[in-house]
C-alpha cells in the first residue's frame, strides 16, 4: 500500500475561485496504475467559504466530491485535509483566537463530514 498527494491543485488559493483544478479520472487512473492505493487531498476550505459564516462554497464541495469519486471509482482511499488556505489558521493560533478559529474549524468540519457522510 503507497499513498500519494494530490498537490498544488484543491488548495491552489493562487487559482481564481471560480477556476477549479482539472484533475481528472484519467490522471487518477494512472495513479492508480503505478500502484498507489492511498491519496491525500489537501484542500483550502477557507477561501471558499464566506468568511463571516463559514458556510462553504456548493459549487467548491461539489468539485471536491467529484475529484473523491474519481478516486473510489478506481478502489483508492483518500484523505482529505484542511491545507495552505491564505495562512488564515496558521497566522491565529493563539490564546485570543481560540474560540473564532474552533468555531469556524467545527463548522468548516461539520459541513464537510455532513457531505462525505455516505462515504465510508
Amino acid at each position: 500500500s503507497m499513498g500519494w498527494n494530490l498537490g498544488n491543485t484543491l488548495e491552489a488559493t493562487w487559482v481564481p475561485r471560480n477556476s477549479f483544478s482539472t484533475t481528472t479520472q484519467t490522471a487518477v487512473d494512472s495513479v492508480k496504475a503505478a500502484g498507489f492505493n492511498t491519496v491525500r487531498l489537501p484542500v483550502a476550505w477557507f477561501y471558499h467559504s464566506d468568511t463571516i459564516t463559514s458556510i462553504i462554497d456548493a459549487a467548491w464541495l461539489a468539485h471536491v466530491k467529484k475529484v473523491v469519486d474519481y478516486r473510489i471509482k478506481d478502489s483508492m482511499y483518500v484523505i482529505i485535509n484542511a491545507h495552505w488556505d491564505l495562512g488564515w489558521l496558521e497566522n491565529r493560533v493563539n490564546a485570543a483566537n481560540k474560540n473564532i478559529v474552533n468555531t469556524r474549524q467545527q463548522k468548516y468540519w461539520t459541513q464537510i463530514a455532513n457531505h462525505f457522510k455516505d462515504y465510508d
